[in-house]
Formats: structure tokens, sequence, C-alpha cells
């Protein structure tokens, strides 16, 4: 078997496992939620309608989790819906639109809060009929099944028909909340620290008529790249302009304050252009033409051997190549459009090599938070061992020698990589924390928090709506960054990080203040 064919049967090989791995994992994903499915449902029969808390944690970055594993607010929409308030509460007239906003916002209804409040009020008979029979139902089989969330949709939607049959809608209790989030809460903070107004625009950290998308932002700005029709890559981009939208550069995009490179970025588009039918995305076109899918391969792959003698080129070729560029085409999209965020994601990555052990900071309320990665260390143990018949139980007149393996961190010796992957994940979430301690602490009503959502009854929304951007302002005016690069200075022993080099200062952080799309 010559080079060239050996070649080739890696790359299926390796085609052939990954395609292996995706299904396990969607088995077991399948499954899980089955079960936590089952498992919650038996718990939500035996609570019943009794009153219970749930006991939270904070990690070493300060980021709240729930206790319970079967059933919290942090799972699944399907489970979610089996959670509510202990108090039911009036709606109030302002409650009323906070529901009817969560209506619309769970039937993926896209606009301002009185474009979606004007929505559902257009929509009610529909919005009604579809808790009575959902199955039959136009709005809920073609529009909430599209793209909304079902269980969401259905809960709030009973919550108005219950609310109308009541004979009062202002003075009809419900115990349910409806939530706010962030627009990419990671990246949102980045550039809110930095103040960036290019980057805060992005993720609407400015007032705007319309909600801005920074997943489509990019998208739109790699496709305007590709204007080369003799480049068989640009022509088949060009070619498909209109199916290459948004689901293709989210993941790659909203995972980028975690640490996630080139590489993983390839890897989640590869798996959106493989396509997901169960939720309605199709596979991403490919030339059906053998000619034409030489040339596509050739195009993206001009350092490599071509391909012109092979017989067939596998869909799986073709994607992973086309995912490698594309790949490479959003990341410095998003050095277009997220500057400084780009950078400080950089900067991080940096700081752990300048430091003698490990890195820690103070967050804006005061919690220290103390980055540890060790190297991990192999400990063999051997020991010798009776054998035993276990069918009588007696002891056998064999001996066994025994060998085990046993890892373990030690902190004393850090590890560079993970210290350098850790430290932009670790002081977001550590900011993140900070914005739901202190939203928790200002508010005199029940707030459920899920990192960067923040749930209240209709009634309380529109305090929500109000304390949530007064704390993210405050957060923001605390200089989080400058505290961080003072704190690192002192660490290393000189000033070898200077902060304004990391900050625009193009934005102002009062202006998030009349953001309507800040958290929605």
């Amino acid at each position: 078997m010559n080079d060239q064919k050996i070649k080739e049967l890696r790359v299926k090989i390796g085609e052939k496992s990954r395609q292996l791995n995706i299904f396990k994992r969607s088995r077991l994903s399948l499954s899980s939620r089955l079960d936590n499915a089952s498992r919650a449902s038996a718990q939500g029969i035996e609570l019943g309608d009794n009153e219970f808390y749930f006991r939270c944690s904070l990690d070493f970055r300060g980021r709240i989790y729930y206790k319970s594993s079967h059933m919290n607010p942090q799972m699944a929409d399907d489970i979610k819906v089996m959670l509510t308030l202990a108090d039911p509460k009036p709606l109030g007239e302002k409650g009323w639109e906070w529901l009817l906003w969560g209506v619309a916002e769970a039937a993926d209804v896209k606009g301002s809060f009185s474009e979606r409040v004007e929505w559902a009020k257009d929509n009610l008979l529909d919005i009604i009929q579809a808790t009575i029979d959902p199955i039959n139902s136009e709005l809920f089989s073609e529009q909430v099944m599209g793209g909304g969330s079902p269980a969401l949709f259905l809960q709030r939607a009973n919550e108005v028909r219950q609310a109308g049959l009541s004979g009062d809608i202002y003075s009809y209790r419900t115990p349910i909340t409806i939530a706010m989030d962030a627009t990419c809460s990671g990246l949102q903070l980045l550039s809110a620290v930095a103040r960036d107004r290019e980057g805060g625009e992005m993720v609407n950290l400015t007032p705007s008529s319309s909600k801005q998308d920074v997943y489509q932002a990019v998208c739109d700005l790699v496709m305007e790249k590709y204007t080369d029709p003799s480049n068989a890559f640009h022509k088949h981009m060009m070619d498909n302009r209109d199916v290459f939208k948004r689901r293709f550069t989210k993941k790659a995009v909203m995972t980028l304050p975690y640490s996630a490179t080139v590489r993983s970025a390839g890897d989640y588009i590869r798996d959106e252009l493989h396509g997901n039918m169960e939720k309605g995305n199709p596979p991403f076109p490919l030339p059906l033409d053998h000619a034409d899918r030489v040339a596509l391969y050739d195009a993206l792959t001009p350092h490599k051997e071509k391909v012109k003698d092979v017989q067939k080129i596998e869909d799986d070729t073709l994607y992973r190549v086309l995912s490698n560029q594309l790949a490479k085409d959003v990341h410095a999209a998003c050095y277009a459009r997220l500057p400084a965020a780009m950078n400080l994601l950089a900067f991080f990555k940096s700081t752990p090599k300048h430091l003698a052990t490990h890195a820690y900071w103070n967050t804006p309320d005061g919690l220290r938070v103390k980055q540890v990665y060790g190297k991990k260390e192999s400990m063999f143990i051997q020991y010798v061992s009776d054998g035993i018949d276990y069918e009588t139980g007696e002891i056998a007149e064999t001996r066994v020698k025994i060998q085990r393996r046993y890892a373990y961190m030690d902190p004393s010796h850090k590890d560079p990589m993970k210290s350098s992957n850790g430290m932009p994940p670790n002081w977001v979430h550590s900011l993140d924390g900070t914005l739901v301690r202190r939203v928790v602490g200002a508010a005199d009503f029940p707030v459920v928090c899920i990192h960067d959502s923040f749930a209240a009854h209709p009634s309380d929304c529109g305090d929500l709506y109000r304390i949530l951007r007064e704390q993210f302002v405050r957060l923001v005016e605390d200089k989080p960054l400058e505290s961080l690069v003072e704190g690192l200075n002192e660490q290393i022993g000189t000033e070898v990080f200077n902060a304004s080099s990391l900050i625009m200062d193009t934005w102002d952080p009062k202006e998030a203040l009349q953001s309507e799309f800040l958290f929605c």
C-alpha cells in the first residue's frame, strides 16, 4: 500500500471515528435528558404544591450552582416549567404586559418590548387556542416549534388563558417567572470592561431601536470576504450565500471568551455543516459533480497533494477542510467586529507565563479568587493479594501481584497550559458571579438566577429590568480590569502589564442604562 492510500485510509478512519463519537454523544445526551426528566417528574409529584428551597453553592470564582441534580432552574425548559414561586402574586397592569412579552419571547418573536407585547395582543386568540389544542395550532406547530421554546410558551400561554378566565386579568395571581438573558454574556462583559464602543454595539451595550446580533454580524462579515468566482471555495460560498446563516458561526463566536481555539471553532462549525434534522437544520450543500468536488478540495488545501486521481471525495472530508477554513475566517471577523474583546483574550492567555505562582484576583465585591492548576502527577502502587475462589469463598493458594496507577494534581507545580487556558473564562465568570450577587442583593423580591439569566415574577420584571442595568453599570464603573492588572503587577513585583493599552475608552458605561436589549 503506497503513502497516498495510507493517508486516505487514515482520513476515512478518523472521520468514521468522529461520526461514531457524535452518535454516542447524542445517544448519551438523549438518554440522560430522558432519565433526568423522569426523575424530575417523580420528584415533582412527590413535592406537589409544597414549599421548598434549593441549596446553592459558590465555586472558586463565585458562580452560583444549585445542589439538586434532578430538578433545578438550571435544567432544560421542560423541567424548569415544573418550578414556580411558592407565593403567587397578582399580575397588575405591568405584570400583564410582561407576561405577554414572555409569551412572544417563547414564540421566538423578534423585536422591542412594545413590539412583542403588541404581537401577543394581536394573536391572543391563537395563543389561547394553542393551549387547548397545540397539535392542531398553526402558531404552535410552525412558529413555536420552529425556533421557540414549546414548554415555556405553553406555560406562559396557559397563564394568559387562566388570567382571562378569572374575569380580572390584573388581579389574577400567578406563580410563574419571566426571564431576561444577557446578550452573548462573555463578549458583552469583555467589551464593557474595555469600554469599547465598536464591540459594544455588537453586544447591545448602546441604545438601539433593534437588537444587535453579533453572530449574524460575524457571519455577514465572513461572507463579504468571498468575492472571487475563479476560486472554487469562494464560488461555492457565493452560490450558497442564502444558506450560510448565523447558526454556523454562533457557537464558534459564543465560546471565544471560554478559551475556544480555531481548532475547536472548526469542530463546532463542522457539526453544523453536517446538519441536524431533528432541529430542522439540513446539511450544508456540497457539489455533486466529482470535478467540482475536487476543485473545492484543492482550493481549500493549496499546500497539500492534489487528489485528482481519487475516484471519490467523501462528504466528511469536504466538511472537514471547509470547516477548518471557515473557522479561520470567523476568528478574523471577530477581531474586526470585537477588537477590544479579542485583544483582552490574548492578554489573559499571556499572563500566567509571567507569574511564578498561581494567579489570583479580587472581584469588585471583594471575593478572593485563586486559580490553581497544578501539574498532574502519577503514582504507581504495587501490592500482593491472595486469590479468592468466589464459588467457595476460600482463599486460593495462588497470590496475585497487582499494580495500580493513581493520578493526582500537585498544586505546588503550576501547569502553564491549563493556567493560560483557564484565565479568560475564570475571570469572566468571576464578573458574572459578582453581577448575580449584586442583583440579588439589590432586589427586594425573589430572583431566580442562572449565571447570565435572571427571572422574576411578571409584576417584578419592571424593577428587575432597572436593577440589571444599574448593577451592570456599577460593575463596569468599579474598573475590574484596571484592578486585575494592578494586582497581577503586584504578584510579579514589577509593572509588566499596562491597563491603558487594553482599554479603548470610547464608550460611556451609563449608555447601558438606556439599552433595551442589554438583557432581554
